[in-house]
């Protein structure tokens, strides 16, 4: 860098000839430059000493008319500052110390005169050991460390002297620990997860505005926007009197002009509670109708920004909370806002929000997950991970995750294990203790198939065995994408420790979940939830004693995702440096290295920028553990990747997941990484490199449904699931006052039903599928949750918002989408893929088929697997290779359960069984298999 900004922009008189010939050529007031103070000038000149290969680099030269004569004949002499009668030329060596120096001094004494080949080689040798000529003392450790501190200045004056820097960029050392991990500079995988989230945040806001430009009343009768009259408006507060930062609102269900265009009580909403939201002003026109109060839809994105935190449709309310009144400035994937007031007449130019006002609610185009992980990437140099990851990257650096001694005792770890074993009802198996077993390396990693037992234990006990390793002070951070994930491992880690505090073990370990917002009061009483900001006081007090403190009470485990663990070391970030502004300026200097080991669960939902936001809070050298299925879902990502040919973007990967950029420095082959023009490395053995354990014992799934997800998924990867579980069947509900096609659905003899029909109509949302649904479920003693001795638990997957609406009116069920059923388990599992028209289901094929998504929803199921589909969906299959791989999944079923097979049942539906028909016939068709 210095290099280019001097060749390019400095106006040096000789440029390119390196960093001595450079420096001198500079000014600067902060920076005195003297090569010669760091030698005794009675023993030699530093520049005498080192003169040859580097500052032996001039000659002399003679002025014939217009012509210049060089003297090479009379050899290289030291240069002088200002080159009097002096020619430079281009050295060996022209910005570091040559390596001769080190190996010949007398300290190493590699270099010696005996291994020369000629006379002229043996001169040079002796002159690389010797200050002047072989009588003269010897080079030491010492001189060259002299030599590279007087390089060193002249660098740093050469960065002194260089004009028009940017004046807010703070430099920071680099401690000498550091350089073998620091990139020194931008690397490849940083630039492009930067870029990668240029583009991400860009899909996204293309998408949004799209969305802002839809009509108002199409948004609201869709779900996609929730206008609403205000009731109880927020206060700023006085002197007083307390601030009130929220609001509540009364949803309109009609947006003026008579029609029910507003949001009813049953439609389906696509925004969440806890989902930032924009709040756009609504005004009434000349025809009584309301419209937002806005000069173009784009100015959407900069309403009032707040946060869902309620709403009702059935009764007809909403409650959304605010960061504060004021406006807010453009950042980082964060667009500008306006604030909001109670005062008419408000000097900063605020919204004003008052009671019987009407607003309307949109999705916020925020992205404060990318805006905290771009953070962490800009200070990837200090990111422990980051530069671990890439000398494999880039470098293929054999050994770069290996650590020896190891962090942790093989034989501590072992005895914390056996503990565990005893404690639990359920002893680790061999793929299970493997994992947690490995200390060796700085990162490793576990692929959990379904049912495997990943979390509870391998996840569990690879935290709790690290925790009772440790004397003194341990801060451990277990981590996921999603809250509902950190809060599933925190209720496994919370069961493990209980167990174990019974048996008189780890009974001083200290498990804390923080939250963004309110407290969720359902995780065990051994976890103690703390909110960032609300209890930073708290926070600051355990954060000083376990993490800081010389003699911490015990072992610290912290359950919270990775923007809430930035927020609670910002939290707390005064304990550090009581001048600190932010956590970012630990991740700038390294100070952000806090915690002694991190867990990260469900690794194949997480992309890298968020690894690296994780990576930042990790100390140096400490043990990084991936826990995921690239099998199941992948992180949510809105820009087309696969059809992206940035070249930056092809010949890297920093749109895979965690858990895939692990498997792709392993070196694994996969059709993900086909698109690449980036092969993956080759090693000899790639768990010496990084180590993944593979579970292949399924405490879910009983035996045939284990051969389907082997036949089906697995296979790829080389696990052949096994059955570890009960292997119970449905009780048999048959009787004779059931349809013969319901009976034949409900064969507890067999695993999967597969429910065919031929309806060519319905897209996102069947009254043919739930018909269907309600009919084979309604026989079973289904419940969601707690069954009795005699019940069984049940559930429904749906692929889209308004079956899901549909479904919860027709069975007392959790009726959810694939997403929100990854990690879970129910005796009965129903997935309806609703779509039935040809030409939709061709339209959004990718995404009904993906065999990622199919996976989590066929892998529910713990006794008996019902799937309702259309006969479209099997011809929307694609001829397309890279297509048909995601896909063929799907082809696969029907080649082995429907294709040349006679269905056991069949039936046609009419308006009789389904209103909405109307005339039309629906068939069904009904294939089941897959015994034990």
């Amino acid at each position: 860098m210095l290099r280019k900004d001097a060749s390019e922009r400095q106006g040096v008189q000789t440029p390119g000839l390196g960093v001595g010939r450079t420096a001198v050529q500079l000014y600067s007031r902060e920076a005195d430059l003297d090569w010669e103070r760091y030698l005794d000038l009675d023993e030699a000149r530093l520049k005498q000493v080192f003169a040859l290969g580097f500052f032996q680099t001039t000659v002399s030269y003679d002025e014939v008319g217009s012509r210049i004569i060089l003297g090479f004949d009379d050899g290289l002499e030291i240069a002088s500052d200002r080159l009097r009668n002096e020619f430079p030329t281009l050295g060996r060596n022209q910005d570091t110390l040559p390596l001769e120096y080190l190996y010949a001094s007398e300290t190493f004494d590699y270099l010696t005169p005996d291994i020369a080949e000629s006379d002229e080689m043996q001169s040079q040798i002796e002159r690389y050991r010797h200050h002047v000529s072989a009588d003269s003392p010897r080079v030491t450790l010492d001189d060259v460390e002299d030599a590279v501190h007087a390089i060193c200045d002249a660098y740093e004056h050469i960065e002194r002297s260089i004009r028009d820097k940017d004046a807010t960029v703070t430099k920071q050392p680099i401690e000498l620990a550091d350089l073998r991990q620091n990139t020194l500079g931008v690397s490849e995988l940083q630039s492009t997860c930067l870029e990668y989230q240029e583009l991400e945040f860009g899909a996204n806001r293309r998408e949004l505005v799209s969305h802002y430009r839809t009509p108002l009343s199409q948004r609201t009768t869709a779900g996609h926007a929730i206008p609403f009259e205000v009731t109880d408006p927020p206060e700023e507060g006085d002197e007083d009197t307390d601030p009130q930062m929220w609001l509540g609102g009364s949803i309109l269900r009609s947006l003026g002009d008579g029609t029910q265009d507003g949001v009813l009580s049953d439609t389906p909403l696509s925004i969440e509670e806890g989902s930032f939201v924009v709040m756009t002003p609504l005004k009434r026109g000349d025809d009584g109708t309301l419209t937002e109060d806005v000069r173009s839809p784009q100015n959407i994105t900069n309403q009032v920004l707040g946060r869902l935190t309620h709403v009702d449709t059935d009764a007809g309310t909403v409650r959304v909370s605010f960061l504060g009144a004021g406006n807010k400035s453009r950042e980082k994937f964060k667009p500008n806002h306006v604030g909001w007031t109670s005062d008419e007449d408000d000097e900063w130019g605020r919204q004003r929000v008052t009671e019987g006002m009407g607003f309307v609610l949109d999705p916020a185009l925020d992205d404060f997950v990318a805006h905290r992980a771009h953070a962490a990437l800009q200070h990837a140099g200090q990111n422990d991970v980051h530069n671990r990851l890439v000398n494999l990257y880039d470098d293929e650096i054999t050994d770069a995750l290996q650590r020896n001694p190891p962090q942790f005792d093989t034989a501590a770890i072992e005895s914390s294990l056996e503990a565990f074993n005893q404690a639990m009802p359920e002893s680790t198996n061999s793929d299970q203790t493997s994992f947690v077993s490995q200390t060796d390396h700085t990162v490793a990693a576990l692929q959990g198939p379904p049912g495997t037992g990943k979390t509870q234990y391998a996840s569990a006990p690879a935290i709790l065995a690290r925790a009772g390793t440790t004397d003194g002070s341990f801060a451990a951070v277990a981590t996921a994408h999603s809250h509902n994930a950190v809060d599933e491992l925190a209720r496994a880690v919370a069961d493990g420790q209980e167990r174990l505090v019974e048996s008189g073990v780890l009974e001083n370990a200290h498990l804390i979940r923080v939250q963004p917002g309110a407290r969720s009061g359902d995780l065990p009483d051994n976890v103690t939830e703390y909110t960032t900001y609300d209890d930073r006081d708290e926070l600051q007090d355990l954060f000083e004693a376990y993490v800081l403190g010389a003699d911490a009470p015990g072992p610290l485990i912290v359950f919270s995702t990775p923007v809430t663990l930035r927020n609670f070391v910002n939290d707390v970030r005064w304990s550090i440096d009581d001048e600190a502004e932010s956590a970012e300026e630990f991740m700038a200097d390294g100070r952000a290295r806090l915690f002694d080991f991190a867990l990260v669960d469900e690794a194949s939902m997480m992309d890298l920028p968020l690894l690296f936001l994780v990576g930042a809070f990790l100390g140096r050298d400490k043990q990084l553990m991936l826990v995921g299925d690239h099998r199941q879902m992948q992180p949510i990502q809105a820009h087309d990747w696969e059809s992206e040919n940035r070249q930056t973007i092809e010949e890297h990967t920093p749109a895979v997941s965690a858990l895939d950029f692990v498997r792709f420095l392993r070196g694994e082959e996969d059709s993900n990484f086909e698109r690449f023009d980036r092969d993956p490395p080759t090693w000899n053995d790639k768990d010496a490199v990084l180590p993944m354990d593979r579970l292949k014992q399924s405490y879910r799934l009983p035996p045939a449904m284990a051969r389907f997800e082997t036949d089906l998924f697995y296979y790829r990867d080389n696990i052949t699931l096994e059955s570890g579980g009960s292997a119970h069947h449905i009780p048999d509900v048959r009787t004779d006052t059931l349809p013969a096609w319901v009976n034949a659905a409900l064969d507890p003899e067999t695993r999967l039903t597969v429910l065919l029909h031929d309806d060519n109509v319905y897209t996102n949302d069947s009254p043919v599928e739930a018909y269907i649904t309600s009919e084979i479920l309604d026989p079973l003693p289904v419940v969601d949750a707690e069954p009795e001795a005699d019940e069984l638990t049940g559930g429904v997957v749906v692929p889209f918002r308004l079956m899901r609406r549909r479904m919860q009116d027709q069975v007392d069920l959790t009726v959810d989408t694939v997403e929100r059923f990854q990690g879970g388990e129910r005796d009965v599992m129903t997935l309806t893929m609703t779509a039935g028209n040809q030409g939709y289901v061709n339209h959004i094929s990718e995404f009904l088929l993906d065999a990622n998504r199919f996976n989590v929803g066929v892998s529910r199921m713990k006794r008996k697997l019902f799937i309702v589909v259309s006969k479209s969906l099997f011809r929307a299959v694609s001829s397309d290779p890279g297509k048909y791989e995601q896909q063929k999944a799907w082809k696969q079923l029907y080649q082995a359960l429907i294709a040349d097979q006679t269905p056991v049942e069949s039936v046609q539906l009419s308006r009789a069984e389904v209103p909405e028909l109307d005339g039309r016939t629906v068939s069904i068709e009904v294939y089941t298999g897959f015994r034990d």
